[in-house]
C-alpha cells in the first residue's frame, strides 16, 4: 500500500483520472454535437427531396388534375427511396404514398401539417415503433398554379441517414441510420481512447518519474547531510523549481561543510591557544618562582647575586606583563574597541622614523636597512600610534630573521584608493604550507626557537588586527632561502585640510613607549 501512496502514483493517477475525464467529455460532446449535426443535416435533405417531390408532383397534378394518373410516376421515381414518403390532400389524408403498405398510423398528424397547409416548411422528429431511434421528418407544400393542394410529408426510414453506398441511377442514395453513424463515431473515438490513453499512461510514467527521480535524490542527499556527511551533493538534472532546491541544497551543503571546517579549525586554535598561553605564562612564572625561592632559602649570599636575581625576576614579570598586554591589545583590536584615532597625515613621516629606530639594531646585526619611500606619497588617514607599532613589529620581525649581510627593504607606493607598504627581506623564507597561518595567534614557523628569541608568536596577530580595523588589508609572499615580503594597505584621506601633528621627537618617544616589537615568523 504504501507504494500506492508514493509521489509518483498520485502524479500518475492523477494525470490518468485527468485524461480520462477529459476523454469522456469530448464523448459526451461529440456524441451531442454529432447528434444534432447529423439531425440538421438530415432535416435539411428531407425538406430538399419532399421540395424536390413537391415541385415535380404539382406539375403533374396540374396537368392532369387526377392523383391515379400520377401514381405510376410516383411508385417509378419512390422506388429506390428508404424514406417513407406520403402526399397528402388538404384534408391530410394520403393519395400516394411510398411504401405502398405504410401502416396507418405512421400517418402525420394535421397537427404535424397545419403550419405546412399554410404555406410553411415543418421539421422535427417521431418516436420509431417497437423501440426503434427517433426518425426525422420533413414536410412542404405541394402547389399546383401557385396553389396549395396538399403536402409532401417524408420520415427518414430507421437505415436513412448519411450516403455510404455508391449512387444509383436515381439520385438518392443509401443512407445509414443516425444510430449507427452515431455508434460509430463512439466506437472510433473509443479506439482512439484507448490509444490515447496508453501514450498517456506512458507520458504520466514519464512525466511522474521526471518529478519523483530528482526528488528522491534530493531525498538520499539530505539524508546523507543530516547524519553528518557534508561533502554528498545532488545532481542537478533541471532548471526548473526542483533543479533550483538541488542547486540551493548543494550550495548548503558547502556552506555547512566550511562552517563545519572552520569550527573544526576554531576548535585546534582554541586548544592551540590554551597550550601556547599556558606555556609562555608558565616559563616566567616558573623562572620567577625559582628565583624567588633561591632568595628564600638564603642560598644567595653576596649582594651582586642578589641584585642579579632581582634583576632576573623584573625581567620575567616585564615578559608577563607584555604578554598580557598583547593579549589584551589584540583582544581589543579583534572586538573592535581597540583604541583608534584615525586622522590624515604624511607616511613618509612614520617609515622614516621607524627606519632610524631600528638602524642601531640593524648594524649590530650586520643588516643593511634601504628605504624606497616616494616624495609625493598621497596623504593617509591612519592612527600614528598604530601604524608606528605596525612598522616597528614588521623591521623587528625581519631582523630576527635575516642574517647578517642581508638587506631589509622599506618601500610605499600608491595603489587605487590606498597606499601600500611592503617590508621586504633577505632572509630565511618561510615555507609555501606555513605562509597562510603567519597571522594566527602564537603560530610560529621555527617551533625549536625559544621563546625569548622567537618571540611570543602575537606580533603578526597584532599587525593583522591593528590593519584591518583601519579598513586595509595585509598579506605575505615569500620564497624559502630568498627572502619575505609583507604588505600592508591603508586608505587615501580625501580631504586638503591636514591638521597638525606632534613633534617628531615627542611622536618617537611615545612610540617607544607603546611599541611591542614581538612577532615572529
Amino acid at each position: 500500500m504504501t507504494f500506492f501512496h508514493s509521489l509518483r502514483w498520485k502524479l500518475i493517477g492523477s494525470y490518468l483520472l485527468l485524461v480520462a475525464a477529459v476523454l469522456i467529455a469530448v464523448v459526451v460532446l461529440t456524441r451531442y454535437t454529432v447528434s444534432t449535426i447529423f439531425a440538421t443535416y438530415q432535416e435539411n435533405s428531407l425538406v430538399r427531396d419532399a421540395g424536390q417531390f413537391a415541385h415535380v408532383f404539382g406539375q403533374d397534378y396540374n396537368s392532369t388534375h387526377d392523383w391515379h394518373q400520377i401514381a405510376p410516376a410516383f411508385s417509378m421515381s419512390t422506388q429506390f427511396d428508404r424514406n417513407d414518403i406520403w402526399i397528402l390532400n388538404m384534408q391530410g389524408a394520403p393519395v400516394l404514398t411510398q411504401p405502398p403498405n405504410a401502416p396507418a398510423n405512421e400517418r402525420p398528424t394535421m397537427a404535424m401539417l397545419r403550419s405546412v397547409l399554410h404555406g410553411q416548411v415543418a421539421t422535427g422528429q417521431i418516436n420509431g415503433l417497437l423501440g426503434r431511434p427517433r426518425r426525422v421528418w420533413a414536410a412542404v407544400p405541394l402547389r399546383a398554379n401557385d396553389t396549395i393542394i396538399g403536402a409532401v410529408f417524408i420520415v427518414a426510414a430507421p437505415e436513412t441517414a448519411l450516403p455510404t453506398g455508391p449512387a444509383y441511377a436515381f439520385p438518392f442514395r443509401l443512407l445509414q441510420t443516425t444510430a449507427d453513424f452515431v455508434t460509430d463515431v463512439e466506437h472510433r473515438l473509443a479506439l482512439i481512447g484507448v490509444i490515447v490513453g496508453i501514450l498517456a499512461i506512458g507520458l504520466g510514467v514519464w512525466l511522474a518519474r521526471s518529478i519523483t527521480d530528482p526528488i528522491q535524490d534530493l531525498r538520499g542527499a539530505v539524508g546523507h547531510i543530516a547524519a553528518g556527511d557534508l561533502t554528498q551533493r545532488v545532481r542537478v538534472r533541471s532548471r526548473d523549481e526542483v533543479g533550483g532546491l538541488a542547486a540551493d541544497i548543494n550550495r548548503m551543503a558547502e556552506r555547512l561543510e566550511a562552517d563545519v571546517n572552520e569550527l573544526h579549525a576554531q576548535e585546534e586554535l582554541r586548544r592551540d591557544l590554551v597550550a601556547n598561553v599556558s606555556h609562555d605564562l608558565a616559563t616566567p612564572l616558573t623562572g620567577i618562582q625559582g628565583f624567588t625561592e633561591a632568595l628564600m632559602d638564603g642560598m644567595v649570599g653576596s649582594e651582586s647575586e642578589r641584585r642579579e636575581l632581582y634583576s632576573n625576576i623584573n625581567r620575567e614579570v616585564h615578559r608577563l606583563r607584555r604578554l598580557v598586554g598583547d593579549l589584551q591589545d589584540l583582544s581589543s583590536l579583534e572586538n573592535g574597541m581597540g583604541h583608534i584615532q584615525p586622522q590624515a597625515m604624511h607616511l613618509e613621516e612614520l617609515l622614516e622614523e621607524a627606519l632610524g629606530v631600528e638602524h642601531v639594531e640593524a648594524a649590530e646585526r650586520g643588516v643593511t636597512l634601504v628605504r624606497e619611500i616616494p616624495a609625493d606619497l598621497p596623504l593617509v588617514l591612519a592612527d600614528d600610534g598604530r601604524i608606528t607599532q605596525v612598522l616597528l613589529n614588521l623591521l623587528d620581525n625581519a631582523l630576527r630573521f635575516t642574517p647578517s649581510g642581508g638587506t631589509i627593504t622599506l618601500s610605499a607606493r600608491a595603489v587605487e584608493r590606498s597606499v601600500e607598504v611592503t617590508v621586504a627581506d633577505t632572509g630565511t623564507g618561510i615555507p609555501a604550507d606555513e605562509l597562510p597561518h603567519i597571522f594566527e595567534r602564537f603560530y610560529r614557523v621555527d617551533r625549536s626557537r625559544s621563546r625569548e628569541t622567537g618571540g611570543g608568536g602575537l606580533g603578526l596577530a597584532i599587525v593583522k588586527a591593528i590593519v584591518q580595523a583601519h579598513g586595509g588589508h595585509v598579506a605575505a609572499t615569500s620564497v624559502v632561502g630568498e627572502g619575505t615580503q609583507m604588505r600592508f594597505t591603508l586608505p587615501r584621506f580625501q580631504d586638503a585640510a591636514v591638521p597638525a601633528l606632534p613633534s617628531a621627537r615627542a611622536r618617537y618617544l611615545r612610540r617607544r613607549g607603546v611599541a611591542t616589537p614581538v612577532a615572529a615568523e
